[in-house]
């Protein structure tokens, strides 16, 4: 209810009548009232506003400190992704360093290969046109060597040498003229020479400058057939007496070989002498031309 003081009226009562003054201020009281409920209504209206704005904003914060947070983990993952990405890059680049050099190691392995396999063919080729220059050589030497008249006797000693040679072992052969052993059979002649060639060649195989030497002569005006066998060896070698040989070597592998040799020997009135120095031995077979010699 508004006010009008155009409404009070002079009393006597200092110019105003008592009844319009209360009215006047019944209505004046009325109208604060509804002012402070106003006012009231309106600030609880605007705590309302305000503390719905602080929770939004409350909120509003909260969600900016966990995409922060996030946005903080994403550039540490990113960082060490990064810094991942930098130690593959940096492995590749040893790993390709690595590659290269060991591809140009690998080519020069491989040249080095080639080189030698070149030199391994060339090597081979060179000892096979050795190998065939040799055995031509060896062939027509075979077909042209002649130590001696006796057909027998030139053959086995033809087999001895050919097989001296291709054991790298030097053999030398001299056959005087007129020597002859007719009394004694070949197949005995075989068993003689053999086993002695055998076993001289066998010692003298291993040794660097291993050799044979074969000599053949007469005696005492033809009395005697002489064979004196004489090699080098590798190792010991003892000298013992024998009652049937006077003396035999002591190697323990030809032994049946020498006592057939002394047999055959003995058969025709002959003897077997044997002699071992420090770096040769000589085995000489005397055998008589005739009968009661």
């Amino acid at each position: 209810m508004e006010s009008n003081p155009g409404n009070l009226k002079s009393s006597m009562f200092g110019g105003f009548k008592k009844k319009d003054v209360l009215s006047y201020i019944f209505e004046i009281n009325e109208s604060s009232q509804e002012a402070q409920q106003k006012f009231a209504e309106q600030l609880d209206e605007v705590t309302r506003s305000r503390d719905e704005m602080r929770y939004a904003v409350s909120e509003l914060e909260a969600r900016l400190r966990g995409m922060q947070a996030e946005m903080d983990e994403a550039l540490r993952n990113l960082n060490l992704e990064q810094a991942k990405r930098l130690e593959a890059e940096e492995m590749l680049e040893k790993l390709k360093y690595d590659v290269q050099k060991r591809e140009i190691a690998f080519k020069e392995k491989e040249n080095a290969l080639n080189e030698t396999s070149a030199q391994l063919l060339e090597f081979k080729s060179k000892r096979q046109e050795l190998q065939d220059e040799r055995e031509q050589v060896e062939l027509a030497a075979s077909e042209e060597r002649t130590f001696c008249p006796d057909y027998f006797l030139n053959a086995l000693l033809t087999d001895f040498y050919e097989r001296a040679t291709r054991s790298l072992v030097s053999m030398d052969v001299f056959v005087e003229p007129g020597f002859h052993i007719e009394r004694v059979k070949d197949s005995d002649v075989g068993v003689v020479m053999g086993n002695l060639l055998d076993n001289a060649l066998e010692a003298a195989r291993p040794h660097p400058q291993g050799f044979v030497d074969v000599k053949l002569y007469m005696q005492n005006g033809g009395a005697f057939a002489v064979i004196r066998i004489e090699n080098n060896y590798v190792g010991g070698m003892d000298v013992i007496e024998d009652s049937a040989t006077k003396k035999e070597p002591r190697d323990g592998i030809h032994g049946l070989g020498l006592k057939i040799v002394n047999q055959v020997v003995e058969k025709y009135g002959g003897h077997v002498h044997r002699d071992c120095s420090d770096d040769s031995y000589v085995t000489a077979v005397i055998l008589p031309t005739k009968t009661g010699s």
